[in-house]
């Protein structure tokens, strides 16, 4: 089989025609990309890999042969190149046909499916079950507060069974502060201490409100 990031892309439209894009997937967006390569220096996946597939131009091959169909959204091998980028945008600020990396790379994260058991569940109880929901997100954060109290993490690292729970990963964070969050009440609306010049609106929900 080969490369995801092939170079057999020309040959197949030659041979079977252009296929019906992907639903979900803005094609002029994808098209806007050369290849000129501008964008390598910048990117910090592909300074770090020396990986075609893991530059802004290899991943909007892939992306472009992915809504196409010539490769599968879930293939293993694309996921990886997929999921490897920061999403950091770099490779816009060089771009000189004004690539909107970002905006595709987001289209195409939301058609790729969770690669394993662990990503599902990741995707269905964090960004699904706790984020959306500030009540849930709030009683989320009196539990950690609470197991922190109990000295749970410190007793968890130094028996080791840290390492072998689902977050062992964040055992090598630093611990975060102990201070209780202030929560205070956000008017319906909040009257301009000056004249007003503007209209705007908050959104609340985010773990950080």
């Amino acid at each position: 089989m080969p490369d995801v990031a092939s170079l057999d892309f020309k040959a197949q439209l030659q041979r079977d025609g252009v296929p019906s894009p992907a639903a979900g997937i803005d094609m002029d967006l994808v098209r806007d990309c050369i290849h000129c390569g501008l964008c390598l220096p910048k990117c910090p996946t592909f300074r770090s890999l020396h990986h075609e597939g893991d530059s802004p131009r290899g991943r909007m091959w892939q992306i472009k042969e992915a809504t196409l169909g010539l490769v599968a959204f879930d293939d293993p091998r694309f996921q990886a190149h997929v999921y490897q980028c920061f999403n950091c945008r770099a490779c816009e600020t060089a771009c000189p046909s004004g690539v909107q990396f970002g905006t595709v790379m987001e289209m195409a994260r939301a058609k790729t499916p969770p690669q394993n058991r662990r990503d599902r569940m990741v995707r269905t109880i964090l960004l699904n079950g706790l984020l959306p929901h500030p009540r849930r997100l709030r009683l989320a954060g009196w539990l950690y507060r609470a197991t922190r109290a109990l000295r749970l993490p410190t007793l968890l690292r130094r028996s080791g069974a840290w390492k072998i729970l689902p977050l062992g990963k964040f055992a090598a964070f630093p611990p975060v502060g102990d201070a209780r969050p202030q929560r205070m009440p956000l008017a319906a609306m909040t009257p301009a201490q000056t004249s007003r010049r503007a209209r705007v609106g908050l959104l609340t929900g985010c773990i950080q409100d």
